[in-house]
C-alpha cells in the first residue's frame, strides 16, 4: 500500500471521527436505530468533500509509453478509471471499516466491563448504537444521490453492515437482535431506492445476510471420507431450542430477505403441523371386545398424522376396522336414544331462573373439579395385588362414561373429523385444495404422505353415513359439522398459501387496524377483561411462567435517561396534589391511592439514583465521623467495665456462699436465728438492686442510641 493510500485513510477517519463528534450532544438523547435519520444531519458534507479529494495512485502513466495508438489509449484510460474506481472503493472501505472496528471494540470492552460500570451501561450503549446507525445512514444518503460514488457508496454499506452485524451477533444474540431494527425500519426504502434486483446484487445481498442464519464449516479429510463444505446450525441457533431469542432474530432476518427478495417459502418445510402423539392407558379388558377397541382408536384420533406414514401404514387397516365398529354401535346407540328422549331446541328461549334456583346451583357446581381427560385409577395404583381389581372398576366407568349420550355424541364427532383428515389428504382432494387457493404449480402440500386407497372408501362410507344419519336425528349437530368441515379447509389453505386468489395479495394486507378502532375495541372490552387487577398480576398464567417472560438484562436498550431534576420536580407536583385533594371536600379514593403509589415510586428512584450516586461520599462521611482516637478510647472503657463486672460477680459468689452457710446453721436453731434473718435478707436485697444498677449502667454505655431513649 502507498503512502499516499494510507493518508488518504488517516484523512478519511479524522473526517468521520470529528463528524461523529459534531453529533456527540444528540447522540445519547435520539434514537437513530429506530427512526431515519433526517438529511439535514449531513449537510456538513466534511466527509463528502474528503472522499471526491481520494485519488488512486495505481495508474498507468500514458506519456511514459511510445508509440501508442488511439484504441491502445482508449482501453488505458478505460483501465485507468477502473484501477482508480477499486482504489477509492479499498480506501473508504478501510476507513469505515477501522471506524467501526473502534465503536464495536467499544461495545465489547463495555460489556466485560458491566459488572463495575452497571450505572454507565445503558447510556454507553445507547451511544454506541446511535454512532453504528449514524454512519450508516450517512452512507444510504449518499448512495440515494445517484451520483458517481453511488455504487461505490453501495459496495461500501453491504460490506459494512455485515461487519457490524456479525460482531453483534458473536457479542450476544440480543446485541443483534436489537440493532436489527435499523433495517427492518429502512426496509421500504430500501427495496424502492436502493436494492436493484439483478444478479449482481442478488448475489451480494445474500452474501450479506445469509451467513446470519446459516453458518458454514468445512469437514476435515479422513480415511474413508474427503473433506466437503457442509452448512450446519451452531449453538447460537438451536433448533431444538424453540421460541428464543435465537429464533426470533432469524425469523427477521429471513423475513426481511424474502420481502426484498420478492420470492414464496413454497418448500411446505415451515408448514408442517403436528398433534400431541400422547398414547391411551394400556388398560387390560376383561370380556369386552368393544372397550378395548374403543381404547385402541383413541391412538388414532390423538395423532392420525402418525399413522399416515408408510411404515405405519399397516396399523392403520388394524385401527381402521375397529374404528368402523366403534363407530356403527355407537351410532346405533345414538339412534336408540334419540328415539326414546326427545333433543332440546336450541332456539327456545328458557325463562329466567329465581335467585334461589341460581344459589342453589352456584353451591352444588362449586364441589365439582373438572377434568379435561379421563384418568383412570390402575394408572396411580403401584400395589400388584390392587392392580387386577382397580382396572375392572376402570373398565365399568369406561363402560358408563360411553352411556352417557354428551360423550358418545363427542366420540363420533371425533370419528367424523379423522375421516374428514383421511379424505382430504388423498392426492386429488390435495390439489383441488390447492387450486382453490390460486397456489402456483410449484407449492408443495404440508405433507408428501397420502392415504392409501385401501382404508379411502372405509372412510369415505363413515363421513357420508354421518351426516345421512345425523341429519335425521340431531340436525344441530350435522350443521355444527359442515361448518367445521369448511372451516378447516380454509384454514388449510391459509396455511399453505396465505393469499387472496383473486388479487394475489396477502389475506391481512390491506387490513391494518387505525388507533380509533383499537381505541373502540378496548373500550368495549374494558370491564370484560381488565388487565393488572391486582399488584401481584401474572401476565403469562402462572408466575413461573411470567418469570420465564421477563425480558433479559441486555435485551432492550433504554434510550432516554433517568432525569433527576424532572422526576423530583414531578414529585413535588404528585405532592400537591395529594394535598389537594386531601383538603378538598369532594373524595376520589382511588385517585389519591394513584397519587400515592406514584409519589412512593418517585421518591425510590429518586433516592435510589441519590444512593448510587452520592455512595463514595457516604462512606467517606462515615470515616470522618468516627475519629480513630474515639474509637480506641471506647475499647479501653469497655475493657476496664467487663474487669469491674468480673470483680463484682466473684464477691457476690462469696456473699452468696456465705448466706447459704448462715441459712443451714439457722436450720439447726430455728427460734434463735429470725432477727439475723431479716437482716441477711435485707443484705441481699441490697446486693441484687446493686448489681442489676450496675448491668442497665454497663449496657447504656455499650449502645449510645439505647442510653438515649431511656434518658428520654
Amino acid at each position: 500500500m502507498s503512502e499516499n493510500s494510507l493518508q488518504s485513510i488517516e484523512q478519511l477517519k479524522n473526517s468521520i471521527r470529528s463528524f461523529l463528534d459534531e453529533k456527540e450532544s444528540n447522540i445519547y438523547h435520539k434514537n437513530y436505530v429506530d427512526n431515519i435519520t433526517d438529511e439535514s444531519e449531513f449537510e456538513n458534507g466534511q466527509v463528502e468533500d474528503v472522499i471526491d479529494k481520494i485519488e488512486s495512485s495505481f495508474k498507468i502513466d500514458k506519456e511514459a509509453l511510445q508509440d501508442v495508438t488511439e484504441t491502445e489509449e482508449a482501453e488505458i484510460t478505460k483501465f485507468n478509471q477502473v484501477l482508480d474506481t477499486v482504489g477509492k472503493e479499498f480506501i473508504i472501505k478501510a476507513a469505515f471499516h477501522n471506524i467501526f472496528d473502534e465503536i464495536l471494540n467499544s461495545i465489547l470492552a463495555n460489556e466485560q466491563g458491566s459488572e463495575t460500570t452497571e450505572n454507565k451501561e445503558e447510556s454507553e450503549m445507547t451511544r454506541y448504537y446511535n454512532q453504528l446507525a449514524l454512519l450508516l445512514d450517512y452512507i444510504l444518503v449518499v448512495i440515494l444521490k445517484n451520483n458517481d460514488k453511488s455504487k461505490t457508496m453501495k459496495h461500501v454499506f453491504y460490506s459494512s453492515i455485515q461487519q457490524v452485524m456479525e460482531q453483534l451477533l458473536n457479542f450476544s444474540i440480543n446485541y443483534a437482535n436489537h440493532f436489527w431494527t435499523f433495517m427492518e425500519t429502512r426496509e421500504k426504502l430500501y427495496i424502492s431506492k436502493i436494492y436493484q434486483n439483478d444478479k449482481t446484487e442478488r448475489v451480494q445481498f445474500l452474501y450479506c445476510f445469509q451467513p446470519l442464519v446459516n453458518k458454514y464449516y468445512i469437514k476435515t479429510k479422513t480415511k474413508t471420507k474427503t473433506s466437503r463444505i457442509s452448512s450446519f446450525i451452531n449453538e447460537t441457533f438451536n433448533t431444538q431450542k424453540q421460541d428464543t431469542y435465537a429464533d426470533t432474530f432469524r425469523y427477521r432476518v429471513k423475513a426481511f430477505m424474502s420481502n426484498c427478495l420478492s420470492f414464496e417459502d413454497q418448500t411446505g418445510l415451515n408448514k408442517y403441523f403436528d398433534v400431541a402423539a400422547r398414547d391411551p392407558l394400556n388398560l387390560k379388558i376383561y370380556k369386552d371386545v368393544f372397550s378395548q377397541d374403543l381404547i385402541d382408536v383413541q391412538k388414532l384420533i390423538n395423532n392420525p398424522m402418525y399413522y399416515l406414514r408408510k411404515q405405519n401404514q399397516g396399523q392403520l387397516t388394524s385401527l381402521t376396522n375397529k374404528l368402523i365398529k366403534v363407530f356403527y354401535q355407537l351410532l346405533a346407540e345414538e339412534k336408540a336414544y334419540t328415539e326414546k328422549h326427545k333433543l332440546p331446541d336450541f332456539f327456545i328461549q328458557k325463562p329466567p331462573k329465581s335467585k334461589e334456583e341460581i344459589e342453589m346451583k352456584k353451591e352444588k357446581y362449586s364441589k365439582k373439579i373438572y377434568n379435561p381427560e379421563t384418568y383412570y385409577l390402575s394408572t396411580f395404583n403401584l400395589d400388584k395385588s390392587e392392580f387386577e381389581e382397580q382396572q375392572k372398576i376402570d373398565q365399568r366407568h369406561l363402560t358408563i362414561l360411553t352411556e352417557i349420550p354428551k360423550n358418545r355424541v363427542s366420540i363420533l364427532f371425533s370419528i367424523f373429523m379423522v375421516s374428514f383428515f383421511f379424505m382430504d389428504l388423498t392426492e386429488k382432494y390435495k390439489n383441488q385444495l390447492l387450486d382453490s387457493v390460486g397456489a402456483p404449480k410449484n407449492t408443495k402440500h404440508f405433507t408428501d404422505d397420502s392415504t392409501p386407497n385401501n382404508v379411502y372408501l372405509d372412510y369415505h362410507d363413515i363421513k357420508f353415513k354421518f351426516f345421512s344419519e345425523i341429519k335425521r336425528i340431531n340436525s344441530q349437530l350435522a350443521f355444527l359439522a359442515n361448518h367445521v368441515q369448511v372451516s378447516e379447509r380454509i384454514w388449510w389453505g391459509f396455511l399453505l398459501y396465505g393469499k387472496d386468489p383473486k388479487t394475489g395479495k396477502s389475506l391481512f394486507e390491506d387490513k391494518i387496524l387505525t388507533t380509533e378502532e383499537l381505541e373502540e375495541v378496548a373500550k368495549k372490552h374494558e370491564e370484560i377483561a381488565k388487565y393488572k387487577t391486582s399488584k401481584l398480576f401474572n401476565n403469562y398464567v402462572t408466575s413461573e411462567v411470567t418469570r420465564k417472560m421477563r425480558p433479559k438484562k441486555d435485551e432492550g436498550v433504554k434510550f432516554k435517561e433517568f432525569d433527576v431534576y424532572m422526576n423530583s420536580e414531578e414529585l413535588e407536583n404528585v405532592k400537591y396534589e395529594i394535598e389537594e385533594l386531601e383538603n378538598s371536600d369532594v373524595k376520589d379514593d382511588d385517585k389519591l391511592q394513584e397519587l400515592k403509589e406514584k409519589r412512593s415510586a418517585l421518591t425510590w428512584r429518586l433516592l435510589r439514583s441519590q444512593r448510587t450516586s452520592k455512595l463514595f461520599e457516604l462512606s467517606e462521611m462515615l470515616k470522618n465521623a468516627i475519629p480513630i482516637n474515639e474509637k480506641v478510647e471506647d475499647d479501653e472503657d469497655e475493657e476496664m467495665l467487663e474487669e469491674d463486672e468480673i470483680e463484682e460477680v466473684k464477691t457476690e459468689q462469696n456473699g452468696d456462699e456465705k448466706v447459704k452457710e448462715q441459712a443451714s446453721g439457722n436450720e439447726t436453731e430455728p427460734e434463735e436465728a429470725n432477727g439475723e434473718d431479716k437482716a441477711e435478707i435485707k443484705q441481699e436485697e441490697e446486693v441484687n438492686s446493686r448489681k442489676r444498677s450496675l448491668d442497665e449502667e454497663n449496657d447504656d454505655s455499650r449502645s449510645p442510641k439505647l442510653a438515649k431513649t431511656k434518658t428520654e
